[in-house]
């Protein structure tokens, strides 16, 4: 009987007191990214793009060519910058953003007798080497003040999806009242890159424009 008993008690104190289990060592935290290295922009930057890792510079070129940067110095990339017609350093001014597809540059002339804007310019590549131009406005000028306001109705940049369109819209108070100009409207639809142009394609404009996101570009 005493040893049922110390067998019973024995029992009774494993069932209390069940054997530890291995406990597996965690695992390392994956090791961060290293940050990029960026270089300084140069002095004579003519227009920054902010983008999530190193910004993007615009540098002055020849009379008709420029160049846009990227300031990683791991993974340096470059693309020409051919300026459109009657547009250099002196009298157009540049901004611009990096978007889903690609930089993007919006190019403001300056009229040399008022040095208020008298064209304005979207550039991209789209996945290219260069950058090309398009023009934004058309038409004739409102005057105000005896002053050339440029057109009421201008395009303006929207991304769907991998397309770049661009959709007219208004951009003075005379635009509620008036009809955007015929040469505005055939210019208006999803552009490319074709040769050394940014031309309008034959692609045709997504039929709902809500699923679009506008560029946050500030035209002018």
């Amino acid at each position: 009987m005493p040893a049922r008993r110390t067998s019973a008690l024995a029992a009774a104190l494993a069932a209390c007191n069940p054997p530890a289990r291995e406990v597996a060592p965690a695992a390392p935290p994956p090791a961060a990214a290293p940050a990029p290295e960026c270089a300084p922009p140069p002095p004579a930057a003519l227009a920054y793009l902010s983008d999530a890792t190193c910004p993007w510079v615009l540098v002055p070129g020849d009379s008709a060519e420029m160049a846009l940067r990227a300031t990683d110095m791991v993974a340096p990339r470059a693309l020409v910058v051919s300026l459109p017609e009657g547009c250099a350093a002196d009298n157009c001014r540049f901004s611009g953003l990096v978007t889903a597809v690609g930089p993007m540059l919006l190019a403001v002339r300056s009229d040399p007798a008022s040095e208020l804007p008298d064209a304005a310019y979207l550039g991209a590549a789209l996945g290219g080497g260069a950058i090309r131009f398009a023009p934004l406005w058309f038409g004739r000028a409102v005057v105000g003040d005896s002053t050339a306001l440029g057109p009421s109705h201008a395009l303006a940049p929207w991304l769907c999806g991998d397309a770049l369109v661009l959709a007219v819209a208004g951009r003075l108070a005379e635009a509620a009242s008036e009809e955007p100009p015929d040469a505005l409207r055939r210019a208006a639809g999803v552009y490319e890159v074709a040769g050394d142009e940014l031309r309008r394609s034959d692609r045709p404009v997504p039929e709902d424009m809500k699923r679009c996101t506008r560029v946050a570009l500030d035209l002018p």
